[in-house]
């Protein structure tokens, strides 16, 4: 696992540490290291749109695939539409510049109901 991964595992976008570690909630260091041991499961993305409520799109690099995400934090002071992020969507694990996060597929909610 490379320094800026292990660096931001546990570091909480919202400033309060969250006691929730649900998908879109705290990054649980388990699925952190979980998901870097699979570096083939990562796909790269550009972040599409980003909202203040948490919720965000990014499209794989290679596939425009579409992906909505959820994090119970701000996102828009942490990443901004068009830069480039990866996804380990196994896992529920985003890589934004100098950290993880934790998310919660919006299309998997919506294809459950």
């Amino acid at each position: 696992m490379d320094e800026t991964r292990t660096a931001a595992i546990g570091q909480s976008l919202c400033g309060v540490t969250c006691v929730s570690t649900a998908a879109g909630h705290e990054l649980h260091a388990i699925r952190a290291c979980a998901a870097s041991a699979m570096p083939s499961r990562w796909v790269d993305a550009l972040v599409h749109c980003v909202r203040e409520d948490g919720s965000l799109e990014v499209v794989e690099a290679y596939t425009g695939r579409v992906h909505r995400l959820w994090n119970h934090a701000d996102l828009t002071e942490a990443v901004r539409p068009g830069e480039p992020v990866a996804l380990q969507e196994a896992y529920g694990v985003l890589a934004l510049p100098g950290r993880l996060v934790s998310v919660r597929s919006l299309d998997a909610a919506a294809e459950a109901a």
